[in-house]
């Protein structure tokens, strides 16, 4: 899986499991929060702003295309922030 792939599934999973159609795809990213449900609209504008790292190193958006996930990798998600 690129990483450029990886939000549509986390936000494809989330939908899923609020009752949501999804692509089987989906299922091998998971979103998981045992307190509350994740809002997959919420969940979707966040990781559009966001950066990723990949085993702690940065991807440049123009890499997200060409990184390939092959599983086990630890990967960052680095939301925005407001404030100074």
């Amino acid at each position: 899986m690129k990483l450029s792939e990886l939000p549509a599934l986390l936000v494809d999973d989330a939908r899923r499991r609020q009752g949501g159609a999804a692509p089987a795809a989906a299922a091998k990213a998971r979103v998981r929060n045992d307190e509350e449900e994740i809002d997959p609209d919420e969940l979707e504008r966040v990781l559009g702003g966001s950066q990723y790292s990949v085993d702690q190193v940065m991807v440049d958006e123009e890499e997200w295309g060409t990184t390939v996930l092959k599983g086990g990798e630890e990967v960052g998600v680095i939301p925005p922030v407001s404030g100074g």
